[in-house]
């Protein structure tokens, strides 16, 4: 009974071992983002920091959130929460994150999906800033979009994850002094398999993230 016993424990171990091989074998071929980017702390002296909110302490806004009702949707809530942080927005940054250098033999690339981003917003009418130029931190947020796509080994499929995130100065309400950058707007994070003939998709889905962006900064900047 104790020699079963053991030989039923080496073939468990056995199994174990072949299983985590498999699926060494057919994990896929993601690009490596490296860490994640940390907040940038707002760099300001106090005395300018400070004066950047004299006219804010002295008149603050009146309009107040309101609470979130019981029988409110709470999904709508927050978007609509996010949807009020693009008002008075003046334009933004971008920045495309996630696709390879080894995607371009697929007809993809990075600087591809900047051009689409970026011509999509100027249609819209947003003002896109060079990321050379320096605005005020009040007036302007950073676009940034994750675009990744890889290419599962020995095969024609490509997973993608697609997000898009807009960054904005933002201060603690009970120190003004003390501010970093935060994602104030995002979108639902999407995922997908796709076949070598469905590549083209990724396009399009990427635009979709870009087109829901556009969407809620003219809903809350209204054109007179």
């Amino acid at each position: 009974m104790k020699k079963s016993t053991f030989f039923s424990a080496v073939g468990l171990l056995v199994a174990g071992f072949l299983i985590a091989v498999c699926i060494s074998m057919v994990r896929p071929n993601l690009i490596d983002l490296g860490p994640a980017p940390k907040s940038d702390i707002v760099a300001a002296s106090e005395g300018e920091r400070k004066g950047m909110f004299d006219d804010l302490v002295a008149a603050p806004s009146t309009k107040k959130s309101a609470p979130l009702a019981f029988d409110e949707d709470p999904v709508e809530y927050v978007k609509e929460m996010q949807r009020s942080t693009l008002r008075g927005l003046k334009g933004v940054n971008i920045l495309v994150l996630g696709v390879g250098e080894e995607m371009a033999q697929y007809g993809i690339t990075q600087q591809q999906i900047q051009i689409d981003v970026e011509l999509r917003l100027r249609q819209a009418g947003i003002k896109i800033f060079p990321s050379n130029e320096l605005s005020s931190l009040s007036d302007r947020g950073y676009l940034k979009v994750w675009a990744h796509i890889g290419k599962y080994p020995y095969s024609n499929l490509f997973p993608i994850y697609i997000r898009a995130e807009l960054l904005q100065a933002v201060w603690l309400d009970r120190d003004l002094l003390t501010g970093c950058s935060a994602v104030t707007w995002c979108t639902q994070p999407g995922g997908a398999i796709l076949p070598l003939n469905y590549l083209g998709q990724f396009r399009e889905e990427v635009a979709g993230h870009i087109s829901e962006f556009i969407n809620d900064y003219l809903a809350a900047n209204p054109k007179d």
